[in-house]
């Protein structure tokens, strides 16, 4: 194999592997985490309402559990779609394709090549 035709090879696999993981990061996975933070988001509001209103306190107190308990399981929702983003823009920056997203900020480099 002559040089150049590993350097051809090497890109169009870069091509490719960049082109599966921006399809992971779109993919039905991702968008159904994303479904259950809505959804969660969504209930939060709900719980929150009922909290401003008058109800007998052992209702009040499972109301703020409830809340707690659907803050925590939304708080592990974002974490988990954070941690996916970033590995996926680890390797993204790996294989040369990171044009987006800056190493600084909340970034955290989940995989180091």
């Amino acid at each position: 194999m002559v040089p150049s035709d590993r350097v051809e090879l090497e890109g169009s696999l870069r091509r490719v592997f960049v082109s599966h993981v921006k399809e992971l990061m779109e993919g039905k996975e991702v968008k159904r985490w994303v479904e259950e933070w809505d959804r969660l988001s969504k209930e939060i509001a709900s719980v929150a309402s009922l909290l401003g209103k008058p109800f007998p306190i052992r209702v009040q107190q499972q109301n703020i559990q409830r809340k707690k308990g659907l803050d925590d399981e939304k708080s592990l929702v974002e974490r988990r779609l954070k941690e996916f983003e970033f590995a996926m823009e680890c390797i993204l920056q790996h294989l040369g394709e990171n044009n987006h997203v800056e190493c600084g900020g909340d970034f955290v480099p989940v995989f180091k090549f």
